[in-house]
């Protein structure tokens, strides 16, 4: 993550421009990060789903040499109702390959399958515990059943548990990746994914 929910109050270290967020994207792939999650804020620090925010970020870290996998949150305070936020990704002229999704917020399930449909793996955040409530785990499983699951590709965050689909299997990843559970059971759950459960 290269700026977060941190904006220029904080100091002048987090980066805020394109070229700032590209910059530290590439020192942050220099030191062997995989991924990059970035916060696309408008010149005044505003956080924004607007393509002509997003757009440039992605174009800008791309065009700096970032190969590893791009995501963007898709559930940004600034903008909270889900039919705006679906709209905003509708409208997207460039892609990032991963999306972050909070299922504790109302329209989760149509954000992730709007994301699904431009072909943006989801990365669904589900919290579990504390005053959280049943709500958004059952939100998520509702969302992420099998029949649903096979239109897109998502993963849910950070940690791995066995999936339903899974006859035993200690790692879902690699049935759920397309092979095949022991004693020849096909996995249940979304091809590609990696069921796992954690909090925000």
């Amino acid at each position: 993550m290269l700026n977060g929910g941190r904006g220029g109050a904080d100091g002048p270290a987090v980066p805020m421009s394109p070229r700032e967020l590209a910059e530290s994207a590439v020192a942050a792939v220099a030191a062997g990060a995989g991924e990059v999650l970035v916060h696309p804020r408008t010149p005044c620090g505003r956080e924004s789903l607007s393509p002509r925010v997003v757009g440039p970020v992605l174009e800008e870290l791309r065009g700096a040499g970032v190969r590893v996998p791009l995501a963007v949150p898709a559930d940004v305070a600034e903008e909270p109702d889900p039919g705006a936020r679906i709209e905003r990704v509708r409208s997207w002229t460039v892609l990032p390959e991963r999306a972050t999704v909070r299922f504790a917020e109302p329209g989760a399930r149509e954000v992730a399958q709007a994301l699904l449909a431009r072909g943006v793996a989801v990365d669904a955040v589900v919290p579990l515990g504390g005053g959280a409530g049943p709500e958004p785990l059952a939100r998520f499983l509702e969302w992420a059943a099998p029949d649903r699951g096979r239109s897109g590709w998502w993963r849910s965050r950070p940690t791995r548990r066995r999936s339903p689909g899974c006859a035993g299997c200690r790692r879902c990843g690699s049935c759920c990746s397309g092979g095949r559970a022991p004693r020849g059971r096909r996995c249940g759950w979304p091809r590609g994914a990696a069921p796992m459960r954690g909090s925000a």
